[in-house]
């Protein structure tokens, strides 16, 4: 008798330590995959584990990422609803994911497409499941793009526009200073513009607001009358340093039919311009181990970043 209890006993209390290891393993390797670090209202959300994922394969800074998440929560949540309508199925994210991998050469067998799947699943660490929600996110906001892209006004207010473009910040001010000073923009146009806008005197042409980059709109648009001039202002270049421009308003017209060049430029912005309006209709919180995705939460997903390339 004294055996038998003793031998209950020893297993209880290695049942007890099993469970404390246990609980001890998922709360290290299994619970924070599952913390959710963006929500969007109550009905969308994106948990840990495919961020870490995502982070690893565009190496891009957190803070940048969680926004791209959002973002993309928003485009999903609301595009399938009208006026948008874009309701995607399987074989339309296939044969987008095809078109990825054909990227304009000759068309795919199933099998190299299949092979190409099964690089891009090894290279990235993702499930060939979020590997196509991936594709179904960019072909989601590709058609929301074109959709808002073909309903751009052709008929806006313009601007017809000087600019300066220099390289760097400090050259800029020097610009600056030397037009405060009364010094001719065309003149500093022609002696630091790159050689395409030296012959114009940097006359950039007629733009729309919705033409033109974040903060030369608001500059040109809200802050400067026709003659005055204004800036550097920072236009981002992609995969590099930003370019500096100073920019003056030749003239406005109320009204005046966009052009080719303008008309582009207005496409390509239109779904940044829609977001800047649906962005506020929607309650978005960013989230980590303790109250908000914080420092300790960040310095984890690097570390399991880098457990990942290492493998």
């Amino acid at each position: 008798m004294k055996y038998r209890f003793g031998v209950l006993v020893v297993i209880a209390v290695i049942v007890a330590v099993g469970g404390v290891a246990g609980f001890g393993i998922y709360s290290e390797r299994v619970a924070p995959f599952r913390t959710v670090v963006v929500r969007v209202d109550d009905d969308r959300e994106v948990r840990m584990r495919y961020f870490v994922k995502r982070m690893a394969a565009s190496r891009t800074q957190s803070m940048q990422m969680l926004n791209t998440l959002m973002r993309e929560e928003i485009i999903l949540k609301t595009a399938p609803h009208p006026p948008y309508d874009i309701r995607l199925g399987d074989d339309d994210v296939e044969a987008f994911a095809r078109s990825v991998a054909q990227a304009g050469g000759e068309t795919m067998t199933d099998a190299e497409y299949q092979e190409w799947i099964r690089q891009q699943l090894n290279n990235s660490g993702f499930s060939e499941a979020e590997f196509l929600d991936l594709m179904r996110r960019n072909l989601t906001a590709q058609r929301l793009s074109e959709y808002l892209g073909e309903r751009v006004e052709r008929v806006a207010e313009q601007v017809l526009l000087q600019v300066i473009l220099i390289p760097d910040a400090r050259r800029a001010q020097t610009v600056a200073g030397r037009l405060n000073e009364g010094e001719s923009f065309s003149d500093l146009a022609r002696e630091f513009n790159p050689a395409a806008l030296q012959d114009s005197e940097g006359e950039w042409g007629w733009f729309p607001r919705a033409g033109l980059p974040p903060g030369m709109d608001y500059l040109a648009f809200d802050q400067l009358a026709v003659g005055e001039h204004g800036g550097p202002v920072p236009l981002p270049q992609p995969g590099g340093e930003p370019v500096f421009a100073m920019v003056r308003v030749v003239d406005r017209v109320a009204a005046r039919e966009v052009s080719d060049l303008a008309l582009e430029a207005m496409k390509m912005r239109a779904l940044d311009s829609w977001f800047a309006e649906e962005r506020p209709l929607h309650e978005v919180s960013f989230h980590g181990f303790n109250n908000g995705y914080d420092a300790e939460t960040d310095a984890w997903v690097q570390w399991q970043i880098q457990r990942q390339r290492r493998q």
